[in-house]
């Protein structure tokens, strides 16, 4: 780029200079400014550059100013994102494992910049990649983005849906035929990713992994109005299907002991209707879905909560119990 041309994004490259290289604990020194833009062929002084700052100010862009010894320093402090709120994000992505090792990196870099170099190397220094159960999936971000634009225009999408074998190797369904799906959105649920969708191989809402998912391609035809209606009815299917993945929705009466509130409350949300029994017993009647998964989350406590009503609820524990194998000979 020619000098004038430089000299039209002077303010531009000021401001983006600021925000990579200042914080304020590291203001930049006049002297360091004008060398930096003069290393990218921007000429600059001490008393254009005064005027630049005061531009940047005028113009919303806040350029904080402080005294550094016998010159004066220029920092940025107004972030997008703070750095707890960084430091969450960053944390979400390093434990997702829908996201590759690879993206992670990538991901992770990306949203420490947003806080400059010096907030970046500070980021990436104390995160922990504790997540180590990634998958492999890479077209993951590519799924998504298509899923979106198909969101967007209303259409309907088509796409392979495999498994993984003992050897890691695909073993895709339906014979490697095309599914094809009306989109209704995307839910995030116990670390993995998922599309919500009608699909004509079965009724009612199916959800599919988005890592399980691939070669994901906007087909032509338009989705039907009732899946259009069906959109807003999503947050509740998820909060529904994922949480009890599965089965008959069927209004249960649960007693448990009062060391179980916390539970209760990370599985049905905070806002749950508890009523008092006794002293250490309370009791909640939730909608779930009776399935597998529903079992699995209730044994798991034991003598610490059981199913008071209804009665057919009862007896369908019974049956799931009494067809557990057992690890005998016989059995396996």
């Amino acid at each position: 780029m020619d000098k004038p041309a430089l000299q039209k994004i002077k303010l531009l490259y000021l401001w983006e200079l600021l925000k990579r290289e200042s914080d304020e604990f590291h203001p930049l020194r006049t002297h360091a400014l004008l060398e930096l833009m003069e290393q990218e062929g921007i000429s600059c002084d001490r008393r254009t550059l005064a005027k630049d700052i005061a531009d940047l100010n005028h113009w919303g862009f806040e350029v904080m100013i402080v005294q550094c010894g016998h010159e004066k320093g220029y920092y940025v402090a107004d972030r997008a994102f703070s750095v707890p709120e960084l430091r969450i994000l960053i944390d979400a992505v390093q434990a997702s494992n829908f996201i590759t090792p690879r993206k992670t990196e990538t991901l992770t870099a990306k949203l420490a910049s947003l806080n400059g170099h010096h907030g970046a190397s500070r980021l990436q220094q104390t995160h922990i990649p504790y997540n180590r159960r990634k998958r492999s999936n890479e077209s993951v971000y590519y799924n998504v983005d298509t899923i979106e634009n198909a969101l967007s225009e209303n259409k309907q999408i088509s796409f392979l849906y495999f498994d993984l074998d003992t050897d890691h190797r695909k073993i895709y369904r339906l014979q490697k035929t095309r599914f094809t799906a009306e989109p209704l959105g995307l839910v995030l649920s116990e670390d993995r990713y998922y599309l919500a969708a009608l699909s004509p191989l079965q009724d009612g809402i199916k959800a599919f992994r988005i890592d399980r998912m691939e070669d994901v391609r906007i087909e032509d035809t338009y989705n039907s109005p009732s899946s259009v209606e069906l959109r807003k009815t999503i947050p509740d299917y998820a909060a529904r299907a994922f949480k009890m993945f599965s089965g008959k929705e069927t209004p249960v009466t649960l007693r448990f002991h009062s060391s179980m509130t916390g539970s209760i409350y990370d599985r049905f949300g905070e806002r749950v209707s508890i009523t008092s029994v006794s002293e250490e017993w309370y009791q909640i009647t939730v909608p779930v879905q009776i399935s597998p998964t529903f079992w699995g989350w209730l044994f798991q406590y034991g003598d610490r909560i059981r199913i008071t009503d209804p009665p057919e609820a009862i007896e369908a524990a019974k049956q799931f119990i009494a067809k557990l194998p057992y690890f005998k000979e016989e059995a396996l």
